[in-house]
């Protein structure tokens, strides 16, 4: 996992994921006895950290209803998603529209279509995902 090459995202989970916090109290806590290993010198080392913004796009077609529905905020863009049994409220296809309410507990969330219909979808309820990114 760590000697492979990983993007400006999948690097802040990595260091966000409490590895290195880890690591260090292993290698504390161990008996590596260390007063019997030579000081190394010190030496500068510098990291460059390049992020392509602009070419790396997550896949988000390979994500799991409730990865998705995590990811369904105010103003998020929506279209119908796997489970989608509404007709056409969307309006013609590629139907678009914008979340305009918060995820509620009981599995539904407020989407505004592009056509101007407003209703409620299923992101969770009776385990359906009505919309996808």
């Amino acid at each position: 996992m760590l000697t492979q090459a990983h993007h400006g995202n999948e690097l802040s989970l990595i260091i966000n994921s409490g590895l290195f916090p880890l690591m260090h109290y292993i290698l504390k806590e161990s008996e590596v006895d260390r007063a019997m290993q030579p000081t190394p010198e010190k030496k500068e080392v510098y990291v460059i950290l390049e992020e392509q913004s602009g070419s790396y796009r997550p896949d988000l077609t390979s994500l799991t209803g409730p990865e998705m529905s995590r990811l369904l905020k105010i103003g998020t863009r929506v279209v119908r998603g796997i489970d989608w049994k509404w007709g056409d409220q969307d309006g013609p296809p590629p139907g678009e529209g914008r979340v305009i309410g918060e995820l509620g507990e009981d599995g539904w969330i407020r989407v505004q279509w592009d056509n101007g219909a407003t209703n409620s979808y299923r992101m969770g309820k009776e385990g359906k995902f009505d919309l996808k990114l």
